[in-house]
């Protein structure tokens, strides 16, 4: 329950960043998106969304970069690299 209303607030968020084309709080929230994704073991998701948040941070040469990528590679640990491979 509380990750849905997590995921509410963070879609919310999305909506706010995008119309206004704040970036680095888009690229934010989708790694806080990736997170409660793959705690609820929708790792494809959560690959998607901190993909795409690693894209951005990228772009804006942003200091979280690094921990995006922490993520990602804490979701193949996770999960296995075959099993990552298979669904990035």
């Amino acid at each position: 329950m509380y990750n849905e209303k997590a995921l509410e607030k963070y879609n919310r968020s999305l909506t706010i960043s995008e119309g206004i084309g704040d970036k680095l709080n888009i690229a934010l929230t989708l790694a806080q998106v990736g997170s409660v994704k793959y705690e609820q073991r929708r790792y494809q998701e959560a690959i998607t969304a901190l993909s795409n948040a690693i894209s951005i941070f990228e772009e804006l040469e942003s200091p979280y970069l690094e921990l995006a990528m922490k993520d990602l590679d804490s979701i193949t640990e996770g999960i296995g690299e075959d099993e990552f491979n298979e669904i990035s």
